[in-house]
Order: structure tokens, then C-alpha cells, then sequence
């Protein structure tokens, strides 16, 4: 049908697909490509699209920097005032958070992930929102590691987060994301089971 558009956001999708089943040097191959082919042809979304996923695939193949400069430059552009993109601004804030969290920085984390948390509340980018939620609940349960007068804190806090994620209308038709804060509430659970914490149902 001669619709180039379509066809390079399909195999964008698909070098996704090659991610998310740990094929990773497939997925990149394309996701090179797809880099070059939406820069020549100034697709913005396209290539930050593109670069969103290699961020996430140079996080788990090449280390914490590599994917922080690939998305500290993508969300640069992303926000630069020609594009302006809410979306991706707010996706890769929060990517930078998780970053910062694989780099131990918890501090930079946060700020990052409260960026996120709020554009996706001002342009209602509920999906982004939930798991912006569960990516903070997770920064608090790293902090509750290490013994400290703070972890009961601490866990009070992931906990309140993911109760707020729950909260979000768009988790009511999503199994995915039912799933996703089920999976991550469940982890929190046997930490505090293994450490003797006493956990409050229904804390907010």
C-alpha cells in the first residue's frame, strides 16, 4: 500500500517483540535502522520511539551510563520546543529514574520519577502514571534494604504508592497492569515477610 510509516513503526514493533523475548542484538540491529530511516525522514516520534528501546536495551546489555546518555540526549530533544512531546518527556523521565536506581542514586532517581509522575498526571497519561507508581513503590523498597530506624517508613511509602496505582481508573480494563502491580506488590510482601515487617492491608 506504499505507506512507509506504517511499515517502519511494525518493525519498531517488532525489534519490541525481539526485546521483550531477550533477543537483543536482533532488536537493535532493527532499531539502528529504524533510528536512520526516521531521522532522514524527520519523524520525531519515530526515532524517540526508537531510542527509548535501545536506552532499554543498553541498560541491560551495556551498563547504567551507556543508557543514560542515550536517554538524557533523547529527552532533550523530546522537550526541545520544535517537538514538545508530552508523552515522551514524561516516558523518558521516567526511564531516567530507573537508571538512577540501577546506579544506586536514589536521590536522582526520585527527582526524575517525580517529573514523570507529574506531566502524566497534567496531560492524564494514565498507563505512564501506573507505572511511574510502581517504579517509585520499588525506589522506596530499595531504600527499606538496608536496616534502619526509616525502613517501617519506607515501606509505608511503596506500599502508598502502589495503592495509588491501583487507584487509576485505566488498571480496571488492563490485565497487564493488574498483573504488573500484583508481580511488584508480591516481591514487597516477601521482603517484609523475610524481615518480620508487619504489612497494613489497604494502606494509603
Amino acid at each position: 500500500a506504499n505507506d512507509n510509516f506504517t511499515k517502519n513503526i511494525l518493525k519498531t514493533l517488532l525489534a519490541k517483540m525481539f526485546k521483550d523475548k531477550n533477543e537483543n542484538k536482533k532488536a537493535l540491529e532493527i532499531l539502528e535502522e529504524q533510528v536512520a530511516y526516521f531521522a532522514k525522514e524527520k519523524i520525531a516520534t519515530g526515532v524517540l520511539l526508537s531510542w527509548y528501546l535501545i536506552a532499554e536495551i543498553r541498560l541491560i546489555t551495556n551498563g547504567t551510563q551507556f543508557a543514560l546518555d542515550i536517554a538524557t540526549k533523547a529527552l532533550d530533544i523530546a522537550q526541545g520546543p520544535s517537538i514538545n512531546n508530552y508523552y515522551f518527556i514524561a516516558l523518558y523521565n521516567k526511564l531516567i529514574g530507573e537508571i538512577y536506581m540501577a546506579k544506586q542514586d536514589f536521590e536522582s532517581a526520585k527527582v526524575y520519577i517525580e517529573k514523570s509522575i507529574f506531566i502524566a498526571k497534567q496531560f492524564n497519561l494514565e498507563a505512564v502514571l501506573v507505572k511511574c507508581y510502581i517504579l517509585y513503590a520499588k525506589l522506596f523498597q530499595e531504600l527499606a534494604l538496608p536496616k534502619s530506624t526509616l525502613r517501617p517508613n519506607y515501606i509505608k511509602q511503596a506500599l502508598k504508592m502502589f495503592q495509588l496505582a491501583k487507584n487509576i481508573s485505566i488498571v480496571n480494563d488492563h490485565a497487564y497492569l493488574q498483573k504488573l502491580i500484583k508481580d511488584e506488590l508480591s516481591i514487597l510482601t516477601s521482603f517484609c515477610k523475610l524481615n518480620g515487617i508487619i504489612l497494613k492491608k489497604n494502606a494509603k
